[in-house]
């Protein structure tokens, strides 16, 4: 996991990226719309080897990605993005 604080003016943001509760988010999703990696690789554009090495913990998913496969699963691709992301949505 890689932490870093982003201070923008008075606000100070903790950024955290935390790719394997991406990948437990998108696992469930896929789950849950009772569909299978290949198939969300598939309308998502993502190479089936890329997903796969992805959802293997062997890289990170882009936000671009994570909103395609969103769009894919016909979900808010908030629902895919770690809980500080939704928590920061709603106090905003």
């Amino acid at each position: 996991m890689f932490r870093m604080d982003l201070h923008i003016g008075p606000h100070s943001v903790n950024v955290v990226r935390m790719d394997q509760e991406i990948i437990e988010k998108i696992a469930a999703a896929i789950a849950v719309a009772e569909r299978t990696k290949k198939w969300v690789a598939t309308k998502s554009g993502i190479a089936h080897v890329t997903f796969y090495r992805k959802m293997q913990g062997g890289g990170a998913f882009t936000v671009n990605e994570v909103a395609r496969i969103a769009d894919a699963l016909g979900i808010d691709p908030i629902e895919l993005l770690p809980s500080t992301f939704a928590q920061a949505r709603e106090a905003a």
